[in-house]
């Protein structure tokens, strides 16, 4: 019989990881493997969506998105789901955290559940540049510039 993958935990930088795959051009499965490189929020390209990613340099192609990725153990550790363009072996995976956020909230008509993520309704950016902070007048602090007010959003009233 077939037995269902486990969700696994949250990787670590240089965890090695695995990506299994039916991608195009091929008949049978494909596994493919690499190591985490980075941990951070990233926009998904199919939603828009900026939320935590898991990079990798295992190969995502056309056809094996949507696979699972999976640690040492053979646990998931998130869902491959798209590539960097222009580039080689730079992939991103949805980790389990996030795919597990979705599998539970499953009662959209409970108000008491939110449907996704929340969103604070403003649009931001990283002050990490140097010269950004200091053209502002922040130099030896760090944070987030507010660049403006999403009109549907309570923040807007």
């Amino acid at each position: 019989g077939v037995e269902p993958l486990e969700f696994g935990p949250m990787p670590s930088l240089q965890d090695e990881v695995s990506v299994v795959g039916y991608p195009e051009g091929g008949e049978g499965v494909s596994v493919t493997q690499g190591v985490v490189s980075r941990i951070e929020i990233q926009r998904y390209a199919h939603s828009g969506a900026n939320l935590l990613a898991v990079q990798i340099d295992a190969a995502i192609n056309p056809g094996n998105s949507g696979g699972p990725a999976l640690n040492a153990d053979g646990d998931v550790i998130g869902v491959a789901f798209q590539n960097q363009l222009d580039s080689q072996n730079i992939g991103y995976v949805i980790p389990a955290p996030i795919i597990a956020h979705y599998l539970v909230d499953d009662a959209p008509s409970d108000p008491r559940r939110p449907a996704g993520f929340p969103s604070l309704g403003i649009f931001w950016q990283a002050l990490d540049n140097p010269q950004l902070r200091a053209y502002l007048g922040m130099e030896g602090r760090t944070g987030v510039r507010i660049r403006g007010v999403a009109p549907t959003a309570p923040a807007a009233a």
